[in-house]
Parts: structure tokens; sequence; C-alpha cells
């Protein structure tokens, strides 16, 4: 697995030229990806040593000026470094860590699952309601607001849908986005109901 060519690939197709999306508009200035819905996003930087302060403060004022907060996306290979010390030290604040993975499939796991665990694909009202019924429990507030958006989509070949039951009790769900014409797809989900032991890290990748 080169890892480096991963990572290059998925900057560009996710991060550089990033696929389209209902509801979402992105924009290109000054070396920055921004994403816009109900919040923005900061998704790639190529930001030059010498100009990193100056394009920090200018992201923060052109999010404030329209009254918005950013998220600032910060992978593990992205230059310059010290990008993380720099957005702190301009008052961004760092939240959880998430995870880039890749999973070798010329090599794959004999098993992912415990005996006793099933994931099912959704597809019906009755999937749709377990996968809500999870959420809710797993965030502690409720998640039906997102049951009509999901409904639409059941039958949608970009957008799979997915409950773990356990002895037929739905412990875990997540969803697997598969935009077109990419090579990479997002996982989304409150818990992890499998464990993918042969998965390789990549957040760390080019450090």
């Amino acid at each position: 697995m080169d890892v480096s060519s991963i990572l290059r690939q998925f900057d560009q197709e996710m991060r550089i030229d990033p696929p389209p999306e209902v509801g979402l508009h992105y924009e290109l200035r000054d070396g920055i990806v921004r994403v816009t819905n109900h919040a923005t996003y900061i998704i790639y930087s190529k930001l030059s040593v010498a100009g990193i302060d100056q394009a920090i403060a200018g992201e923060a004022r052109y999010v404030a000026s329209r009254g918005r907060s950013v998220e600032w996306k910060v992978y593990g290979h992205d230059e310059p470094r010290g990008l993380s010390a720099r957005l702190a030290a301009h008052g961004f604040a760092p939240d959880e860590p998430e995870t880039l993975i890749a999973l070798d499939l010329r090599d794959p796991p004999a098993a992912v699952t415990g005996r006793d665990v099933m994931i099912r694909r959704i597809h019906d009202e009755a999937g749709l309601r377990d996968l809500i019924a999870v959420q809710t429990a797993v965030f502690e507030r409720d998640h039906s607001g997102v049951a009509d958006e999901f409904r639409t989509r059941l039958t949608d070949p970009t957008l799979g849908l997915y409950v773990a039951y356990s002895d037929g009790t739905p412990v875990a769900a997540g969803r697997l986005s598969l935009p077109p014409g990419r090579s990479f797809a997002g996982l989304w989900g409150g818990r992890n109901a499998v464990r993918f032991p042969q998965a390789r890290d990549l957040s760390r990748a080019g450090r």
C-alpha cells in the first residue's frame, strides 16, 4: 500500500476538487477551499510559511464579517508543518481527532464482526426507525429530524444506510456516502460496531 499516493489522490478527489453535494457551496480563494452550508469549513489549504499567519487571520475576518464561525480541517500530512500550532495561535481550538483509514482489499481480514452481530443495509421504514433509534440513543438527542432526508434516499446508490443488530437488537448504525466518480467514501456513525484489525490509520501519514 503506497500511503503517499493514496493521500495525494484523496486530497485531489475529496479536498481540492470535492464532489458536488446538494446544499453545499464550494469556494476556492488564495489556496483555500471553503465549503459552506449552515456552517463554514476549510477542507483544504495550501499556504506558504511566509503567508500562513496572514491567510489564517484573513479567513477568520472573512467568516466573522458574515456572522459565522469556521472549522479548519487539518490532516497529518498537510503543509506547511506546524499549521495546527499557527491556527491555535490565532484562537482556533482543536476538536476531537478524526481518522482517515484504508483497508487493503487484496488481503482483507477473515472476519469483521462477532458471531452475534449482523449488519444490514436498510431499505425500508422499519430499518430507518432502528437507525434513528440508535442515533438518538448514542448522541442523547432526538435525531428523528433526519428521517425525512433518509427516507427519500433509501434506494439511492450513492448512500448506504446500515444498522448492526446483536441478537436482533439494533446496537449501532452508520451511513456510507459514495460520491460518483471518486475513489473514496465517507463513513459516518454514532458507534463502531465493527473493528477492522488490518485497516491502516493514515491520519498521521506523511509526518
